[in-house]
């Protein structure tokens, strides 16, 4: 995956922080399953949700993504995993994909392992995103 900075709102932060404590009670978050979306939550640059940029993917988003070898396009949206199975377009934040494009910008090119290669997608549009529309409460 991509180290280029990661914007999180502080309100996906604490959500996600939340679901990592309760999936992990033993209060091992760097397990096989969570580890990545632990690294990532580690590392990014956490801001409020009135400051986050348009272009960024947060928690929520509506987002198309293009598949660098296929040409392929995914329109899917991020979401918690309690939400995950509601919609064949949502994405598990807790998934590889789900991980990868958290906190990334429009023209981000992410990469994550599957399979004998690694995957990679760019990041095209984002359809809809909550602190955008105003919608804070998401």
């Amino acid at each position: 995956m991509q180290h280029e900075e990661t914007l999180i709102t502080d309100v996906d932060l604490r959500r996600l922080r939340s679901y990592l404590r309760e999936a992990s009670p033993s209060g091992e978050p760097n397990t096989r399953r969570f580890a990545s979306l632990h690294g990532r939550l580690r590392r990014a640059r956490v801001v409020g949700p009135r400051d986050v940029p348009a272009n960024v993917v947060t928690m929520n988003s509506l987002v198309v993504l293009r598949n660098l070898d296929s040409g392929d396009r995914l329109t899917c949206r991020l979401a918690y995993p309690h939400e995950a199975r509601q919609s064949p377009r949502n994405i598990c934040v807790s998934r590889r994909l789900g991980t990868a494009i958290l906190g990334k910008r429009v023209g981000q090119v992410i990469r994550w392992p599957g399979g004998a290669r690694e995957r990679r997608m760019r990041i095209q549009q984002v359809l809809y995103q909550p602190e955008a529309a105003g919608e804070l409460h998401l």
